[in-house]
């Protein structure tokens, strides 16, 4: 009855992480098309918010391994879908790197509380990569052109609102 106790434990945890993650990315998906509809009007940013949307169901997907036990596989798909979101949101609005450079980290601080040591490489390595073509992303080029067009209060409240918990 313990051990059952204690696997069920980190599942529920994850769980928890994974709607809360889910969540987030649809309460900003959403921000982000109503004030690129009514306030900034600027399609691109639709578009961005739109993206983001649609990543809160591949980040749903997570709980597809985790209702078979698989913590690590639940874990990857997290980590994934959040380094997607990372660089293709920054991709196409360079003013979110500051914040994308810690949703690229996060699957780090993730990953060390669900998966062995010998797994943990592995998202450290692609941590690092993804963190490093977002802060490239961000600073060496703005290819939409969209940074430029939001204003800078539109721009913080992006910012504030798609804060990692």
């Amino acid at each position: 009855m313990t051990i059952a106790i204690a696997r069920a434990d980190p599942q529920r945890r994850l769980r928890t992480i994974i709607l809360a993650d889910v969540a987030l990315a649809t309460t900003a998906g959403l921000f982000t098309i109503t004030m690129a509809s009514t306030v900034a009007r600027i399609p691109a940013l639709f578009w961005v918010g739109v993206f983001v949307v649609v990543s809160a169901g591949l980040i749903a997907t997570s709980l597809q391994p985790l209702a078979r036990g698989d913590i690590y596989g639940a874990v990857l798909r997290l980590s994934a879908a959040n380094w997607l979101v990372a660089i293709g949101s920054t991709f196409v609005a360079t003013f979110q790197w500051p914040i994308q450079m810690q949703v690229t980290l996060l699957p780090i601080v993730l990953a060390a509380t669900f998966v062995s040591r010998n797994e943990l490489k592995l998202f450290v390595v692609v941590s690092l990569i993804s963190a490093t073509t977002v802060a490239a992303l961000g600073l060496l080029q703005d290819v939409t052109g969209l940074s430029d067009r939001v204003p800078d209060w539109l721009k913080t409240a992006v910012l504030l609102l798609t804060a990692p918990p």
